[in-house]
């Protein structure tokens, strides 16, 4: 009877043990449930934004008076040029005499070609286009030309100028200046007597050395009223002249004035050639 009695009262210590338990368990669930609930259902704090620097405003430059404009000068504008001048022959040929340019002005034959290439040696020193053509145009820029001025005065000699391709005859034959066109040496390499050459005019002081009348037929062609200044370089006529440098090294010039460039042309006269 005491047995039964004692496992009565252990079994119900133990139903209370295991209660209590359950109580903690459950009031331990019941405890983070709410813990989590609380921090899923507040609101995130939003990170605070960063202070704005307030900006420096630059502080202006006190404005000093502005000077005083000065009035341009008032550029005169060249007379506008006219392509439909009229034009006269007669007056042209006159001018260019008159600039000092090589042309035939009395008892001009229609075969002449000086008017020709008194414009192209004119053209040449006045830096436009060479093509020797008489235009309304250029009867203007002539009217408004000065006369060339060669290197040196005041003596008989003759000046080349390689860069401007025109030749000037000073003071010779009472004439006090005579402008012509003239083709020098090329630049380029040829073959003479089987020898291989450069068509370069030279540079420099030089004396005409010799001289012939008429015709001359060289291994380069034939050479009218040549001059010779340096060697086999000389000045002479040429049916050929163009605009531009052409020749093998000599002076060409235009065939109507080689006999009287030859006959002016004495022995010992100075020539200047430069660039």
């Amino acid at each position: 009877m005491k047995n039964q009695l004692f496992d009565t009262s252990h079994r119900a210590s133990r139903q209370r043990l295991v209660k209590r338990l359950w109580h903690m368990l459950l009031f331990i669930l019941i405890s983070v449930f709410s813990i989590n609930l609380g921090a899923c259902t507040q609101p995130p704090t939003e990170p605070e934004a960063p202070t704005k620097k307030e900006a420096v405003q630059p502080v202006a430059p006190s404005a000093s008076p502005a000077p005083p404009a000065v009035p341009r000068p008032e550029i005169k504008q060249p007379p506008p040029v006219s392509k439909d001048l009229p034009i006269n022959e007669v007056e042209v040929r006159k001018r260019l005499s008159e600039l000092g340019y090589w042309v035939t002005t009395e008892g001009v034959a229609k075969s002449d070609s000086s008017l020709r290439h008194a414009l192209i040696a004119f053209q040449k020193i006045e830096g436009r286009k060479r093509n020797g053509k008489l235009t309304g145009e250029e009867v203007q820029v002539l009217h408004a030309a000065q006369t060339p001025t060669p290197r040196q005065t005041g003596f008989p000699h003759i000046e080349v100028d390689l860069a401007q391709q025109v030749l000037f005859m000073v003071e010779m034959g009472g004439v006090p200046l005579r402008v012509l066109p003239v083709s020098t040496g090329s630049g380029k390499w040829y073959i003479e007597k089987g020898k291989r050459q450069r068509a370069v005019t030279p540079i420099g002081e030089f004396k005409v050395e010799r001289k012939i009348k008429g015709r001359r037929k060289s291994d380069l062609g034939l050479l009218f009223d040549p001059c010779y200044f340096h060697n086999g370089i000389a000045i002479h006529g040429n049916s050929s002249v163009p605009a531009q440098p052409a020749s093998h090294g000599c002076v060409r010039i235009p065939l109507f004035a080689s006999p009287e460039v030859g006959k002016l042309t004495e022995i010992g006269t100075p020539v200047f050639v430069y660039e």
